[in-house]
């Protein structure tokens, strides 16, 4: 996959959200439901499906390959440590000492190829195996060394492995050109042409679906996971039950459209309509955009407080618009 169809993927995988959360909302246009979004889905999980096949190792599995090297990596790094403790301490020598000496982080994939990580996870084992029974005062026995032994032996048979899947990796590549095709054509000639409904129908919902549409990294926004406006009646508490995969981390946008009333007030409680201990105010027109620790969640409130302290001048209701990234 070029670099141009992957800056698009990440535009159909959103699309795909978009389509997925606002199903209810289409409704108005049938023919998305019932056409558009389940063939638009199927193309995209049939490229990201031959996408992986494409890109997958032709030396066998990725995913257990890659699971074979964590293990030599864990086991590894543990021995290579002992071994460093042992030719410093009990036996100092530093030309072999240097051989077992590593950052975890350079034995991760992105700092050391497999047949160099190989090579030197091999080297290893080979300094601990004739010392293994006494590298019991730094943590390691000899099953431990033994247990190295063992993954760095599946891990060269799955890096050997027969080039089986070569023509089926070529296959999925030319099967992604196909399909990105498609897709392309499918949001272009009819997507986007019915969407154009919903530009006076609603325009909200065309707002997202633009943004679902626009490339990843020229203007793209992320699509919330909740979206939601409130009307609060003048001088009331109003809560709302917060779902429970919020997190503290969670990205809490809250806009008050209100135009003549007072701020708004909001926090995390776990008493209904009575705020709890961190209060923010949004003014009138204003928008809090911050994490929902900001607000005072700490993982034991379940209640999204609002309140509109009413305007005795000119009472009004205030609506707003609550947004939710977990």
């Amino acid at each position: 996959m070029d670099d141009n169809q992957i800056e698009h993927v990440g535009m159909f995988v959103k699309v795909k959200t978009f389509l997925n959360k606002k199903t209810s909302e289409l409704a108005a246009t049938p023919v998305i439901a019932a056409t558009l979004q389940p063939a638009f889905i199927t193309l995209i999980d049939d490229i990201l499906t031959e996408e992986e096949d494409a890109s997958a190792p032709i030396t066998g599995s990725s995913e257990l390959k890659r699971n074979l090297r964590t293990a030599v990596e864990d086991k590894g790094f543990e021995v290579a440590a002992a071994c460093v403790a042992y030719y410093t301490i009990t036996v100092p020598n530093p030309v072999i000492r240097v051989k077992c000496e590593f950052v975890r982080s350079e034995l991760m994939p992105f700092g050391m190829r497999d047949n160099d990580f190989y090579v030197a996870m091999k080297r290893v084992h080979e300094i601990a195996d004739p010392i293994k029974a006494l590298l019991a005062p730094f943590g390691v026995a000899g099953a431990d060394v033994d247990d190295l032994g063992t993954a760095l032996a599946a891990y060269f048979a799955q890096m050997e492995a027969p080039y089986d899947a070569r023509g089926e990796r070529l296959a999925s590549g030319k099967q992604v050109d196909r399909l990105f095709d498609q897709a392309m054509e499918l949001l272009t000639d009819k997507l986007d042409v019915v969407m154009k409904f919903y530009v006076t129908n609603n325009p909200e919902l065309h707002d997202y679906y633009l943004t679902a549409r626009s490339i990843d990294g020229t203007g793209g926004g992320e699509i919330p996971d909740e979206d939601e406006e409130i009307v609060i009646a003048d001088a009331t508490f109003l809560n709302t039950l917060v779902p429970a995969e919020i997190s503290a981390t969670s990205r809490m946008v809250i806009t008050n459209k209100a135009s003549n009333t007072s701020a708004l007030s909001v926090s995390f409680s776990p008493i209904p309509a009575s705020h709890g201990p961190v209060i923010k105010t949004v003014a009138i027109g204003a928008t809090f955009d911050d994490q929902a620790i900001e607000l005072g969640f700490n993982g034991g409130t379940n209640n999204l407080v609002f309140q509109n302290p009413g305007n005795p001048v000119t009472p009004a209701a205030i609506t707003i618009r609550v947004k939710v990234f977990y």
